[in-house]
């Protein structure tokens, strides 16, 4: 999250252009985010980064993160 602010200077971008570099060098295959479907922001400044949701077939739509608590 970029505090409010420092928004508007292109911080995002250079946030992901680090992370993109560093997975590069350890020869990541992939990078995976996790955001909230509601978040627009977040959608957003990742769309503009050139992320997009994961579909193997989009016949069948976007993967979803699913979890179980197992504390009560």
């Amino acid at each position: 999250m970029v505090h409010k602010d420092f928004r508007g200077l292109k911080l995002t971008s250079m946030l992901f252009e680090e992370i993109e570099k560093i997975a590069r060098q350890r020869d990541y295959c992939k990078i995976t985010l996790e955001v909230l479907s509601g978040n627009e922001i977040a959608k957003n400044a990742y769309l503009k980064q050139g992320y997009s949701d994961y579909q193997l077939d989009p016949a069948h739509g976007s993967a979803l993160f699913w979890t179980k608590s197992l504390n009560n």
